[in-house]
């Protein structure tokens, strides 16, 4: 099933406000796409009332067979598609270079002037397949160890559930480590075969993953 333009820049707009995502030319083709696949599976329903659907929370639509679909089902496939899970430990050095150098010190001190017990949290948003947040976890480790006080609890947030589940799990190819130094590897990580790493148990235990829209949930949905 062809979409026309005006499908198209409705489709655009809707994943723009539903999902906080800009598609430029290249991924307004990629979600066209991926619509029409949908469409095609589902031959019963008409393109406008597919687009009501993912533009009210609380629609959703009944298959001739007595099958619902709904707002959230279709937003988690379309965006499955639409997000890029590209991603390797320390990608942005200049960033990992001011943590290390300034923010984790300064909030470590602001959080000893206060003689605070609390966790010191940390947050990845728009975490994809995790490689950031166990960058975090081992750089804290690097500089403070896992015991330090106060301790450190890391989030990693996504829309994308298939990412979350990966990043969930800690198990990486060499890719991964594609701009990393050799002694990363044999540190943090066991071998899991197959050219596949495994992220030891004790880093992984100071990470949690949580499904996140920053288009539409409330930060404050965060702090539990």
């Amino acid at each position: 099933m062809l979409l026309t333009s005006e499908h198209r820049q409705r489709l655009v707009h809707l994943v723009a406000i539903h999902a906080g995502l800009r598609l430029g030319d290249r991924e307004q083709i990629v979600a066209a796409r991926a619509l029409e696949q949908r469409l095609d599976q589902l031959r019963w329903v008409n393109v406008p009332s597919y687009l009501g659907l993912l533009a009210a929370p609380s629609a959703y639509l009944e298959t001739p067979v007595g099958t619902i679909i709904t707002y959230d089902s279709e937003w988690t496939a379309l965006v499955t598609q639409l997000t890029i899970g590209e991603s390797y430990f320390f990608r942005d050095q200049q960033q990992f270079r001011l943590l290390r150098t300034q923010l984790l010190p300064d909030r470590l001190r602001v959080a000893h002037q206060r003689s605070s017990q609390s966790p010191l949290r940390l947050w990845s948003a728009g975490c994809a397949t995790g490689e950031e947040v166990y960058s975090l976890a081992m750089l804290w480790q690097e500089l403070y160890g896992l015991n330090s006080i106060p301790k450190v609890q890391i989030l990693g947030t996504d829309i994308n559930p298939t990412f979350l589940a990966k990043a969930r799990q800690g198990n990486y190819s060499s890719w991964s480590f594609r701009q990393t130094s050799p002694p990363i590897q044999p540190t943090y990580f066991q071998s899991a075969g197959h050219d596949h790493w495994q992220i030891r148990a004790d880093l992984q235990q100071v990470t949690q993953f949580d499904r996140f829209n920053l288009a539409t949930d409330p930060v404050l949905s965060l702090i539990h």
